[in-house]
């Protein structure tokens, strides 16, 4: 089957319905001049048997031919028993025999008017108050100029025609092409966007729908680019996640053992107390990070109850204050401890931790973190500051997608972070501190 192109179904209509109507326009034109040419003559033949039956000049010979003359036309003058008596023509020349012939016809009929090859014979009556001798006119003009006239406007019109068809012709392919263009390139740039170039400039035209259009095919292309980024974001992490997984589930054994002979040892008094307690604070603390790497291979839930936000804080700060300040870093916490929200205790202290973390890997040579817990009407606030460089740029903008390069010392770790806030139905956003001058993350918990 015989495909057809937009430009075809556009064009070919229009010039179809060009020609016919530029074709009847000419028609018509040429109609009308014509009719308006016989009509002036006739009216200037009926003009001049008008002069000569009312009276206006006597009707001699010499008179007649100058008459005749001046009108371009020839006059006869007939008596009253139906002969012609007077003419402009010689009524003796043989040239004229056919034409004085039908004169001499038209005197018996009671028709005004006849035409004939290519001459116009009209005739009036003479009123016998004009003229005792003569009874009838006729005047005979040929018809060859208004032919000719016609001829040449018809020439002309054709020629304006054939113009004007050959102008809208190529304006209406140049507005076809003005409107099929743009499909054209939408087109390849779909081909493009199918085939994964997305880089490609998008298509810009003045037409409305198409520029909608195109605006629509942008936005799906970005849409695209998104969710291919998202998906292979997933499937990274996805496999990420199953390799941490099974490495903190082999160390998570271990780690158990440990944790159960150290409290054997304390118990049985051959580790002290003093020595032990350290030890036990250590393991808890990789317990949080086999936990949390863990999280990554499955689905995490959130046991969520009402309780004050500041209690899993303090025990977090708690455990991981001391090494910090070995490392020269100085870690500050304001609460209120009348701040309570919809929370899981774990969870939040496993965000906490990341984010300690991330800021202790932000200030190598010591520094300065504050975390403050802020009671408001709906929510109960928590800030993790630091004084460290912070991040700014295109890594500002994908920190919680875990894809964050690691020499900035924020990873998957914050993805995670996100994900909690998400159980939580609350808020993770980070700027630059104002006091600090480093990363600023506040976490927003809903109070109910």
């Amino acid at each position: 089957m015989t495909t057809k192109t937009i430009y075809r179904r556009v064009f070919a209509p229009f010039f179809i319905a060009l020609v016919v109507a530029t074709g009847t326009a000419y028609l018509i034109a040429t109609y009308l001049v014509t009719q308006s040419l016989d009509s002036r003559l006739r009216n200037q033949v009926e003009h001049a048997l008008t002069l000569l039956s009312s009276g206006t000049f006597p009707l001699t010979l010499d008179l007649l031919r100058q008459f005749s003359d001046l009108q371009e036309m020839h006059f006869f003058l007939a008596n009253s028993d139906g002969e012609l008596v007077v003419s402009t023509l010689a009524l003796a020349e043989a040239d004229h025999a056919a034409l004085l012939e039908q004169v001499k016809n038209q005197l018996s009929t009671e028709s005004k008017t006849l035409e004939f090859d290519n001459y116009l014979l009209m005739s009036v009556d003479i009123p016998i108050t004009r003229s005792q001798q003569f009874r009838k006119a006729f005047a005979l003009t040929t018809t060859d100029h208004v032919s000719a006239a016609s001829r040449d406007i018809a020439l002309t019109l054709s020629g304006i025609t054939l113009m004007t068809l050959l102008v809208l012709t190529i304006w209406g392919h140049r507005a076809s092409r003005a409107l099929t263009e743009p499909i054209d390139r939408l087109v390849l740039w779909a081909g493009e966007i199918a085939k994964g170039h997305r880089e490609n400039a998008a298509v810009t035209t003045d037409i409305t729908e198409l520029s909608d259009l195109a605006d629509a095919l942008a936005a799906m292309s970005e849409a695209l680019a998104q969710f291919e980024q998202e998906l292979a974001n997933t499937h990274r992490l996805k496999g990420l996640g199953e390799l941490a997984a099974q490495v903190a589930h082999e160390i998570r054994n271990p780690l158990t053992a440990i944790k159960l002979q150290i409290q054997l040892l304390s118990e049985d008094g051959a580790l002290p107390h003093s020595a032990a307690q350290p030890l036990l604070e250590e393991i808890q603390r990789l317990e949080l990070i086999v936990n949390g790497t863990l999280s990554l291979a499955r689905p995490i839930s959130a046991n969520l109850q009402n309780q004050s936000l500041a209690d899993p804080v303090q025990d977090v700060v708690k455990l991981v204050r001391p090494q910090l300040q070995h490392r020269g870093i100085n870690l500050d916490l304001s609460t209120q401890n009348k701040a309570a929200a919809a929370i899981d205790a774990d969870r939040v202290k496993q965000v906490v931790y990341n984010l300690l973390n991330n800021a202790a890997n932000a200030l190598p040579e010591g520094g300065q973190i504050v975390l403050s817990v802020t009671d408001q009407q709906t929510r109960v606030i928590l800030t993790v500051e630091d004084s460290g460089p912070g991040v700014t740029g295109e890594h500002a903008q994908q920190l919680f997608a875990g894809n964050v390069p690691s020499s900035t010392g924020l990873g998957i770790g914050l993805m995670i972070c996100k994900g909690i806030m998400d159980l939580h139905q609350g808020e993770i956003t980070y700027a630059i501190s104002k006091e600090l001058g480093g990363a600023c993350f506040t976490l927003s918990f809903p109070k109910h």
